[in-house]
């Protein structure tokens, strides 16, 4: 996500997930998109998700904290 073209990188993200809804990275790296693009909601519902299909990925657990408080 060089440049800040947030939007760009979370329309490749969600096409990304669409062929494999079962990578978390995607997730992840399109909930750093959001959270970017000042977005809270989706950028909390994607590291909830990251965190159903990785819930012992630390970098994760990182993101929710800070997203939810």
């Amino acid at each position: 996500m060089k440049d800040e073209k947030y939007i760009e990188a979370m329309f490749h993200y969600t096409h990304g997930i669409k062929r494999d809804a079962q990578n978390a990275y995607l997730y992840s790296n399109r909930s750093l998109a959001f959270l970017r693009m000042q977005q809270y909601y989706y950028a909390l519902e994607d590291a909830k998700t990251t965190i159903r299909l990785m819930p012992k990925w630390t970098k994760v657990c990182r993101y929710f904290r800070r997203l939810s408080s």
